[in-house]
């Protein structure tokens, strides 16, 4: 699958599930993920969750030293949590695409030439 931005090997792809993270991120847009990247304060990251095999999608948020995940989405419950210290970040969002219903083929957001591969991952995006 074709990353349109610069991007390690390592990329992977996932669909966005949920609608914490509109408006900017919607439910079935297609983000790339870079376990590459530098996971800094402000970044779109996926993080897997402590003790279970699920993930969140959220804003990371550095602030004195403390973690925070942050919903996008000014009417998301528990907009700003803490982040656990046994949470791993797996990646850095560097793209979002969207899939048309008309001709089912990647819409590009932004463009810059890369290549992708799926990666299967072990656990499952969850709203959080």
């Amino acid at each position: 699958l074709p990353c349109p931005v610069p991007c390690s090997q390592g990329t992977f792809t996932l669909r966005v599930k949920g609608a914490s993270m509109e408006p900017r991120f919607y439910n079935g847009d297609l983000i790339f993920v870079d376990p590459e990247v530098v996971a800094e304060s402000g970044k779109h990251v996926v993080v897997k969750l402590e003790d279970t095999d699920e993930a969140a999608f959220k804003q990371l948020i550095i602030e004195g030293g403390r973690k925070y995940l942050k919903a996008l989405n000014p009417d998301w419950p528990e907009r700003i949590t803490e982040m656990s210290e046994t949470a791993i970040v797996c990646g850095v969002v560097v793209f979002k695409g969207e899939i048309t219903n008309s001709d089912s083929a990647l819409f590009i957001i932004e463009i810059a030439p890369c290549r992708v591969r799926s990666k299967e991952i072990n656990f499952a995006m969850r709203e959080s």
